[in-house]
């Protein structure tokens, strides 16, 4: 029982810590934190494909309605950015940590989900995918991850090459799931039957692409507008030094209904987890009525506490301290204990019949605390500590 109750106080104060940073760097970038209601009608969430109707929860409402729990943030979102904002000054810079609820969860939350990311709906240039993908970045090396891979791709593009190709539709279609599955053993069957002059597609098309990939493209000789985009979004990230975690994959087939444009996903080699992704969604907002540019990304927070590093211990260390004393000395006991807090420890108060100095460590220690505070009855203070080093928190 000690175990379980341990693990989850250190699982749900590594969550706080992990939300708390990123939260800093949305306000910091001048992302405003929003926040959209648990239940939703259910053919809102249906609306663009966002989310694969058989993962959503959905029930009777008290009149007959059908309502379903969010299992993403960036619908109703879009929803609100289409109507009841839709007089609000563009760009729209959006931030939230919100649960969602999906059927089919892992273990990492299991169907409760945690999530942290930001929208940016109004704009439609180059800068504004690179933006996002920055202010990824810059949530998970504030949440103590510096190695982190990041796979580029755009759904565009790949619309492209598929388009070029002299395949039947029934094989495009084929091609294109084994690449939404990540199935190359497909993929290359497919490509193998492709003529010549199409043959650098087969490298380009794979699951470890890098610059080369766009350069295999230069020599098919044909008009691709989602490489140009492409192309530009990797030299602005390249401004926001973020170029070596960048790995460009033409491959990359995230939400093919439902994105339109540059797509990436987050993968931390620490864990081998992917803790996130996003990606341009332009065709979203105009199924509420107003069509405009947006772009935006979602961390699974249960993931990137599970991809720090081990020397963080997953969770920074965070002292809490049992502050005990008389009740004579409640003032100054009280006082400690908000100075504690004020440092930047967690107390708690613990009132004594009598003066606890000899055995305090070991009361301490037992109720699950780092040290103790002693407030004697003649003012003075006595820390004892559980660990052998003596340590004055204030």
């Amino acid at each position: 029982m000690e175990d379980h109750y341990g693990t989850v106080t250190a699982r749900a104060e590594g969550l706080r810590q992990v939300r708390d940073c990123m939260c800093e760097v949305f306000r910091e970038l001048a992302y405003d934190e929003v926040s959209a209601p648990i239940l939703a009608d259910y053919d809102m969430l249906k609306v663009g494909n966002g989310t694969p109707a058989e993962t959503i929860y959905k029930f009777i409402g008290e009149e007959s309605e059908v309502l379903a729990l969010k299992a993403d943030m960036t619908t109703p979102l879009a929803r609100l950015a289409a109507t009841e904002w839709e007089r609000v000054p563009r760009p729209l810079r959006l931030s939230y940590v919100s649960r969602v609820f999906r059927r089919g969860g892992d273990v990492f939350g299991g169907r409760e989900l945690l999530q942290a990311g930001v929208e940016l709906i109004g704009l439609s240039e180059p800068e504004a995918d690179a933006e996002v993908i920055a202010v990824a970045c810059e949530a998970l090396r504030r949440s103590g991850i510096d190695q982190f891979q990041i796979s580029l791709g755009h759904n565009g593009l790949l619309r492209e090459l598929l388009a070029s190709l002299a395949l039947e539709e029934d094989q495009k279609d084929v091609l294109r799931d084994a690449l939404i599955r990540r199935d190359f053993v497909v993929a290359r069957q497919v490509l193998g039957s492709v003529g010549e002059d199409r043959r650098s597609l087969v490298g380009a098309l794979s699951p470890f692409g890098s610059a080369r990939s766009l350069e295999a493209l230069d020599s098919l000789g044909i008009e691709l507008p989602g490489l140009r985009r492409l192309r530009a979004v990797v030299d602005v990230l390249g401004a926001y030094g973020v170029s070596e975690h960048l790995r460009v994959d033409v491959s990359l087939a995230r939400g093919f209904d439902y994105y339109t444009g540059v797509v990436f996903e987050i993968y931390c080699p620490s864990s081998g987890l992917m803790v996130g992704g996003g990606g341009r969604y332009d065709g979203l907002t105009g199924a509420f009525g107003a069509p405009e540019a947006a772009t935006g990304f979602a961390l699974d927070l249960d993931r990137v506490l599970a991809s720090l590093p081990a020397q963080q211990g997953r969770v920074k260390a965070s002292c809490k301290w049992l502050v005990m004393g008389r009740r004579e000395r409640r003032e100054q006991v009280l006082s400690c204990a908000s100075q504690l807090r004020v440092s930047g420890h967690r107390a708690a108060v613990h009132w004594m019949e009598e003066e606890p100095v000899a055995s305090a460590g070991e009361l301490a220690e037992a109720m699950g605390f780092s040290g103790a505070v002693v407030v004697r009855q003649d003012g003075q203070m006595e820390f004892r500590c559980v660990s052998a080093e003596r340590v004055n928190p204030l």
